[in-house]
C-alpha cells in the first residue's frame, strides 16, 4: 500500500535496558512517538511486542493501547 493510502504506523522496537526502567525514559519516548505519528496524520499506531515482556504491556495499556490480535508460532523439530 502505497504511503498516501496508509493511514496508520506500525512500531517495532522500543527498548530501554533494564537498568534505566522505573525511570520514565520509556514513557518518554512512546509520549513523542506517539506525538510525531500524530503530526503525520496517522489515524492508527500498532505495535508488536512478547507477551512475556509485562513493563511493555503495562506501559503501552498505561498509553492507552489495547490488545487487538494474537500471534502464534510453532517450532519444528530437526
Amino acid at each position: 500500500m502505497s504511503d498516501e493510502k496508509r493511514k496508520y504506523s506500525e512500531v517495532t522496537l522500543i527498548y530501554v535496558r533494564t537498568k534505566y526502567h522505573k525511570k520514565g525514559i520509556g514513557s518518554n519516548i512512546l509520549e513523542e512517538l506517539l506525538e510525531w505519528v500524530k503530526g503525520k496524520g496517522e489515524k492508527e499506531v500498532y505495535v508488536t511486542m512478547d507477551d512475556m515482556n509485562n513493563a511493555s504491556i503495562k506501559l503501552h495499556k498505561k498509553a492507552g493501547f489495547k490488545k487487538v490480535a494474537i500471534f502464534m508460532k510453532k517450532k519444528f523439530k530437526k
